[in-house]
């Protein structure tokens, strides 16, 4: 019976693994023709895994689901929770977070996304730096970005400096910000 029973044992461990499944993997790499390395959850990598049209900008540290056809192709469907996607962005003083967390995110395509907006806690004028970003996400040539805000007088459009040095620095009027919006702006970073 033993030998019987280990071998129905086998005929089923070997029908189930041909069958369709559903797996929660992590993000390891982002790879350059879009396709995703990941590690399942007993540790193992799978190399180059499709990506559904819907999911969008992976990050590595994303948690997804990933979809095995019975003929064994994988494709990940969408993110369940992002890894280490945005990150708060790190203010200089006098600036504070205004509203909408001000953080930063790499996007699969290059490109460093804003969100959020920030205040000065005092009077500021141009040259002020607002924050600097780390290596990896920094801007590859010196730009300005377009901005607008309330300087307490009333509302401003003015813009900010980008540098290769990560810092993101104000060009307005000098006075006290109520708010000025960083969220939407976005750069590559080459």
């Amino acid at each position: 019976m033993t030998a019987q029973a280990d071998a129905i044992t086998r005929a089923i461990r070997a029908e189930t693994a041909k069958s369709a499944d559903w797996q929660m993997v992590t993000v390891a790499a982002v790879n350059s023709d879009g396709t995703c390395d990941v590690t399942a959850a007993d540790g193992s990598t799978i190399p180059s895994v499709r990506r559904a049209r819907a999911y969008e900008g992976p990050v590595v540290g994303d948690v997804v689901i990933m979809h095995r056809s019975r003929m064994g192709s994988r494709y990940l469907v969408g993110v369940l929770a992002a890894g280490t996607g945005w990150v708060s962005l790190p203010l200089a003083s006098p600036w504070a977070v205004h509203n909408g967390s001000p953080a930063y995110r790499l996007m699969s395509d290059g490109c460093v996304r804003l969100r959020g907006s920030v205040k000065t806690t005092a009077s500021v004028s141009g040259g002020s730096i607002i924050a600097t970003l780390p290596a990896g996400y920094r801007i590859g040539t010196f730009d300005y970005r377009g901005v607008v805000g309330n300087a307490g007088s009333g509302a401003i459009a003015t813009y900010v400096q980008l540098g290769t040095d990560g810092t993101i620095t104000y060009e307005g009027p000098t006075g006290t910000i109520s708010y000025l919006f960083l969220g939407g702006m976005t750069y590559p970073t080459m």
